[in-house]
């Protein structure tokens, strides 16, 4: 009788071990992309193979038993638990990096987008799905959502992109009268110029809103400079404590040339509101910010009010 409780146990164990070693092996490569922030499930995963190492470390067969029969409703949440997470790390990651990829694409695009009552609900949408820690249930509607987003982000970059364009081709036959007027010479026209054309060619790369409104500032920057290198004016005093930056739509900043660290602290100050961030440490942080510093001061124009700058 003992021997046959003892090939039962036995037998039993293998069965246990043939099921749960391969489920553990799978967790631990799933805990792997958990950990990296941008997977669910690494709370369900942990916990998971937590467990099953606890049981594996039983040696003796009538304890080992024990622990399974005193927490069976555990083991069969674990049961469920790897189920859902086998689903999706084997045939649901796919879209899911679809729906993390789209977020960071339209992140940049944000302000203007919500403006679309539509796609705010579906930028909403999607941000909960993305931070819902057992999403299992809801991959099958971010195609959808992403969609919905899609359509306006796609027409607005592209309407954007065309007027820039056209402002740009203006600027560039703005520029290129100077030289014919002066008969300045080949070298000299193309130099004031190729800042400009280049400036064009890279903007149907663009897929930031505010990355494109901050080509129209720099293709203002870019006139000035060309008309300086053709025409230079040396004999025209240059304030030294303040200069003026043009921003689209014909609205101007002008801003001091800050001395002090109390002087820069004021103005961060000032404007903080328009930046999650403490610093600008990138080309797209620049233009993120002016693009919302731009709808701002627009915002108080169409109001019928003026815009003061400090």
């Amino acid at each position: 009788m003992a021997s046959s409780l003892g090939k039962t146990r036995t037998a039993w164990l293998l069965n246990f071990a043939k099921t749960c070693m391969p489920g553990n092996l799978r967790l631990s490569a799933y805990k792997a992309l958990a950990d990296l922030g941008k997977y669910p499930g690494k709370a369900a995963i942990g916990g998971s193979l937590s467990r099953i190492a606890k049981q594996l470390a039983i040696r003796d067969g009538f304890e080992f038993l024990d622990a399974l029969n005193r927490v069976t409703n555990e083991w069969h949440d674990l049961a469920d638990d790897t189920h859902d997470l086998t689903g999706f790390y084997t045939t649901q990651k796919p879209t899911w990096e679809k729906l993390v990829d789209a977020i960071e694409r339209f992140e940049p695009n944000l302000t203007d987008l919500a403006q679309d009552r539509t796609v705010a609900n579906a930028i909403s949408e999607m941000d909960k799905i993305r931070g819902n820690e057992t999403p299992y249930g809801q991959i099958n509607q971010i195609d959808r959502l992403i969609q919905i987003v899609e359509a306006r982000n796609s027409k607005r970059i592209a309407d954007k992109r065309t007027e820039a364009s056209a402002r740009i081709d203006s600027k560039i036959a703005q520029v290129t009268a100077v030289p014919d007027q002066i008969k300045a010479d080949a070298d000299l026209r193309n130099g004031a110029l190729y800042p400009l054309q280049k400036l064009k060619s890279v903007l149907n790369s663009h897929t930031s809103l505010p990355q494109i409104a901050y080509d129209l500032v720099r293709a203002d920057d870019l006139v000035e400079s060309g008309l300086e290198r053709i025409h230079p004016e040396t004999d025209k005093p240059v304030p030294p404590k303040e200069s003026t930056s043009p921003l689209p739509g014909g609205v101007s900043i002008k801003r001091r040339l800050y001395q002090s660290a109390t002087d820069l602290h004021a103005q961060a100050h000032q404007t903080a509101a328009l930046s999650a961030k403490t610093f600008l440490e990138s080309e797209n942080d620049v233009a993120t910010y002016l693009y919302r510093l731009r709808q701002e001061l627009l915002a108080v124009i169409h109001a019928g009010q003026k815009a003061r700058i400090q």
